[in-house]
């Protein structure tokens, strides 16, 4: 901030001398009033300090830059009573013709009170007034997106009672939005100095900026040149402030040389009212403007107004998917510790089943953990050492039963749990033995002498020292060789 200050102070020294604030040759310039007033009251009541500004149609009166941010029509009037029953009207419209690009024109009015009229003998023969027109005709295009130039044409003319004169002029500007918050502005009034009889406009250059210095608070200023690069030369000071609280609502204090104002503004999204007061030595002035927008183009404001509702619409719904993830996780959480003391009691219950090896009311238990949560690790464990428990002693039962039925002559049925329990434990060794025994009785039973002998050779094969086998097989050979496999 403050290297651009001493930009903008080192701009006016090099165009011309220094004149001390407050110098007492600061008026008197022709079409005057097209820099030393203000086309709204907003700008009025920052004490002209206004050549930063943008976004409005009257602003086209003091920097041709400021109509292209423009995204709607915008028609605006303003009034300022003046001294001695004179008065300043203005009236402007400005509209956007393409994206980042507005043209505007605006048509401002002078008005001196009414003045007697003399004769060569200084009689009174009735009464004349002054009165100065500028139609203003000006474009403005953003260059980039933080830069926009500006142009204006105006027609001039003044009129004094049967007097008139006409001429014709160019302004030029520039607006720069070096950052958030920070905004330069530069015209160069009467690049082209229009000439009304024996007056030449003077070359005004006025530099400013618009700086916010903390929340809903900004500061303009703006330093002014007439008479650039003569000896004329004459530097002005214009400075203000403007706070905004509520939103809608701005509060604003200005100064220059010769002046202090103050005023306020009301902002709505289709029209702004803006007042000024203004403490000269000569009088207090009071001042009003009207600012209507309307016909927003498509092309840009619609676009504008929906990617706003979708930033909006995005946020709220990443807000309401942020707020339903957390109610979510909480309700898991909830639910999970709940769950969790429930699952530790079932298997508290299951564990104790296990130690008084009440097995199947232990598995049951667990099931029931697992169909609820399937990852359950210590049920898991447990499940898988009980079905080995359970399988260990179901094939002992099985082997018992085995025994048994072959024991009472059962053939049949010791050969049936062999089955079961081969199907279980291909290699338990006593099924095995015992099924082959079985078979061979079977054999036997059927005077299948032959494979009655191949069963008991298995079994031999399995268990040479087993006696009931070798006794079998010495029969089974006996009978063989006395009646010839018969």
């Amino acid at each position: 901030m403050k290297l651009a200050l001493a930009t903008l102070i080192a701009f006016f020294i090099c165009i011309g001398r220094a004149y001390a604030l407050f110098d007492s040759a600061n008026g008197g310039q022709p079409g005057e009033y097209l820099s030393e007033l203000s086309g709204g009251a907003r700008g009025l009541a920052l004490g002209l300090a206004q050549v930063s500004l943008d976004g409005q149609a009257n602003l086209i009166y003091s920097n041709p830059a400021a109509i292209a941010g423009l995204y709607w029509k915008e028609t605006s009037f303003n009034f300022l009573p003046l001294f001695e029953q004179s008065q300043f009207a203005s009236l402007s419209f400005a509209c956007p013709v393409a994206p980042g690009s507005a043209l505007g024109v605006s048509l401002v009015r002078l008005t001196s009170g009414d003045a007697e009229k003399t004769n060569a003998l200084g009689e009174m023969t009735g009464s004349f007034s002054d009165q100065e027109t500028a139609v203003i005709v000006g474009a403005g295009t953003k260059i980039s997106k933080e830069l926009s130039c500006g142009i204006n044409i105006k027609m001039l003319s003044q009129d004094i009672d049967t007097i008139s004169e006409k001429g014709m002029g160019v302004d030029l500007g520039l607006i720069y939005h070096y950052a958030p918050g920070h905004t330069w502005g530069l015209s160069l009034l009467n690049a082209v100095q229009p000439v009304l009889g024996p007056d030449r406009f003077p070359l005004t250059a006025r530099a400013g900026f618009s700086h916010v210095l903390f929340t809903n608070f900004t500061w303009h200023g703006d330093l002014e040149a007439l008479n650039v690069f003569k000896s004329e030369y004459v530097s002005r000071w214009y400075t203000g402030f403007e706070f905004n609280k509520p939103d809608w609502f701005f509060w604003r204090l200005g100064a220059n040389e010769q002046q202090l104002s103050a005023g306020f503004g009301i902002v709505t999204r289709q029209i702004d009212i803006d007042y000024a007061f203004v403490y000269h030595p000569l009088a207090s002035l009071q001042s009003i403007s009207l600012n209507l927008r309307y016909g927003y183009p498509a092309t840009e404001a619609e676009i504008r107004a929906v990617e706003k509702i979708n930033e909006l619409n995005k946020a709220k719904a990443d807000y309401a998917e942020t707020i339903r993830k957390q109610d979510e996780n909480i309700r898991f959480e909830r639910e999970r510790l709940k769950l969790d003391k429930i699952l530790a009691v079932k298997f508290i219950e299951a564990r104790r089943a296990f130690e008084e090896k009440k097995y199947e009311l232990s598995l049951k238990k667990l099931q029931e953990i697992l169909k609820i949560d399937p990852v359950y690790e210590e049920a898991k464990t447990l499940s898988e050492e009980i079905r080995a428990r359970l399988s260990s002693d179901n094939m002992s039962r099985r082997i018992e039963y085995a025994r048994q039925a072959y024991k009472n002559g059962s053939f049949g049925e010791a050969k049936e749990h062999v089955n079961f329990i081969l199907e279980q434990q291909p290699d338990n060794q006593e099924a095995r033995v015992l099924g082959y025994l079985a078979n061979a009785q079977i054999f036997l039973a059927g005077k299948s002498y032959k494979e009655a002998k191949g069963e008991l050779i298995e079994v031999m094969k399995i268990d040479p020292n087993n006696i009931e086998a070798s006794g079998l097989l010495k029969r089974v050979q006996n009978i063989i060789d006395l009646y010839g496999g018969q």
